[in-house]
């Protein structure tokens, strides 16, 4: 795998990204790596944050189902656990289980959005988790930047390309 765009531009496109966009996230971050598990509401709100079609599905997990299946992924030593487990809670995709990662656990993840990965060629398919991780870590750990800040700037290299602004700074 290899970005579309140069390393040396990653904190060049992380800087047009709209930080008030991660705001309704950031607000919950130190409380959820603190206690380790998401509640409805929670997983509600990162639904909402990624745009997740299938949010109406997120409200027929009980509250008590959710904190069980994101402490779970949040706390387990077996890295496939980590994002399976919190994708069998109805409406939570790859891309929210890994939104759980990206922000609330302890190691870095990237988010699994079709924006990030079509900054990456090959676009990694679903079975590649495990290799677009190592590419994200890699990456940013090369270039002394953290996982968010790589993020932002995939995100913000495809929608410059594809011309919407939905991330970035008006």
């Amino acid at each position: 795998m290899e970005l579309l765009f140069d390393e040396k531009d990653i904190c060049y496109y992380a800087s047009k990204y709209d930080i008030d966009y991660d705001k309704p996230i950031e607000v919950i971050v130190t409380e959820i790596k603190e206690k380790r598990y998401l509640t409805q509401s929670d997983l509600i709100k990162l639904s909402k944050w990624i745009k997740n079609r299938r949010t109406d599905l997120v409200y027929k997990n009980s509250n008590e189902r959710i904190i069980r299946v994101t402490r779970e992924a949040l706390t387990s030593t077996n890295e496939p656990d980590r994002i399976n487990v919190s994708q069998c809670l109805d409406g939570v995709s790859l891309g929210i289980s890994s939104s759980i990662l990206h922000w609330f656990h302890e190691d870095d993840y990237p988010i699994w959005s079709k924006l990030a990965r079509s900054a990456i060629k090959p676009i990694p398919s679903e079975s590649q988790w495990q290799n677009y991780v190592s590419f994200c870590r890699n990456t940013a750990r090369q270039n002394k930047v953290d996982m968010r800040t790589l993020d932002r700037a995939l995100c913000v290299h495809t929608v410059k390309e594809t011309q919407t602004n939905e991330f970035l700074v008006s």
